[in-house]
């Protein structure tokens, strides 16, 4: 899986909003000064989280963002799909070769794989909340992931990942 910068950059500005929720509005400048973005990505990133429901805004001198709901409720996987929808759903449509679409569509043995990887990644990141982010310390958000996921000591690439964030 590959993170986009639309998706980490908005995951930045989303929980800017939760750290201020339920008491303060945050405007576009401060969230673009404090995260080191332009105003025009902030703004571009806070109007796909409003389209997606996630954000709320507010017009005025003292207007700005703040999120629509408790971050208890918002999963990440909602989060990620605001900026670039479901992987399932790009895998035909991106590897078309010179075709419209793909010479497979009808009979493909590559896309039921990614159907169920999709499922379980989904899974997952609807259990992970917003507020699961908040959680003070890179250390302690990883140690509860993999207490929560368990790592398959069994499976290499799982092995060198685990290895890679020190778990």
């Amino acid at each position: 899986m590959r993170i986009t910068p639309s998706e980490e950059y908005g995951l930045r500005c989303i929980l800017k909003l939760a750290e201020s929720y339920p008491h303060e509005l945050a405007s576009v400048d401060q969230i673009s000064r404090e995260e080191g973005l332009s105003i025009a990505y902030t703004e571009k990133l806070l109007l796909q989280l409003k389209k997606a429901g996630l954000v709320v805004s507010s017009r005025g001198a003292a207007g700005g963002y703040q999120l629509s709901r408790n971050p208890s409720e918002i999963p990440l996987a909602a989060i990620l799909k605001a900026f670039d929808g479901l992987i399932t759903t790009e895998l035909c449509d991106r590897f078309t070769g010179d075709q419209e679409e793909c010479v497979h569509l009808k009979s493909c043995s590559i896309r039921p794989i990614f159907v169920v990887l999709a499922h379980h990644l989904y899974t997952i990141l609807n259990q992970i909340t917003l507020l699961d982010l908040m959680k003070e310390g890179e250390k302690r958000i990883r140690q509860e992931m993999y207490h929560r996921f368990p790592v398959d000591r069994e499976c290499e690439v799982c092995t060198d990942v685990a290895a890679e964030f020190k778990v």
